[in-house]
């Protein structure tokens, strides 16, 4: 991305983040301060996405399973992702 297209997105992105911030629970949003609090604090937490990286690569995976369990594992990293229906992390 170069800098004009990057101006460009903050540009035409402006208008719907500044109409998303009128939905963002807050202190004294209300004349209630403490009421404001306890509805904040009694929010549930929730994910709408996720990422998933591989810490250690297939080589190492390999040689440290071996290493542990005495004998090769029975899949790679990519098999035991395939398997479970998962999407495999990226980089394998």
């Amino acid at each position: 991305m170069t800098a004009g297209q990057g101006r460009g997105l903050a540009r035409n992105g402006k208008p719907a983040w500044q109409a998303s911030t009128a939905g963002v629970p807050r202190v004294g949003g209300t004349a209630d301060p403490d009421q404001d609090l306890v509805q904040m604090l009694a929010m549930d937490a929730s994910s709408v996405d996720y990422r998933a990286r591989q810490v250690i690569g297939e080589d190492a995976f390999w040689n440290i399973s071996t290493f542990l369990a005495g004998r090769p594992p029975t899949e790679t990293w990519s098999e035991h992702f395939a398997r479970r229906g998962l999407p495999a992390p990226r980089g394998t």
